[in-house]
């Protein structure tokens, strides 16, 4: 669907991201007592610079849903796997400069 669209494709997308109401989402004023109350227990729990116990499964995915669980096993130490994911977000940047700076280097 998006091949059939003519112009910059930034612009289109960003227009459809506006149309579709989705600007906003994370915005704090936006955002009611209980999404305010689910944003900081979620802010908190990614602070925790520590395996997750026994007790953060049943806290945190007290139905034990297997999605949550399964992300909670891979994730193991929240400050750890957000330093990692920007540490290979930063290396990913990096990469695209440099390509963008010598494209015959791909």
């Amino acid at each position: 669907g998006l091949l059939a669209l003519e112009g910059e494709l930034t612009p289109i997308l960003v227009q459809m991201v506006k149309s579709a109401n989705m600007n906003g989402l994370l915005d704090s004023d936006s955002l009611t007592d209980c999404q305010q109350k689910v944003k900081a227990r979620l802010h908190e729990i990614m602070q925790n610079d520590q395996q997750f116990i026994q007790d953060d499964y049943h806290k945190l995915a007290p139905t034990g849903s297997p999605s949550l669980v399964n992300s909670m096993k891979v994730i193991e130490n929240p400050v750890q796997t957000c330093d990692k994911v920007y540490a290979l977000i930063q290396s990913l940047t990096s990469q695209i400069r440099k390509r963008l700076e010598d494209p015959k280097s791909a």
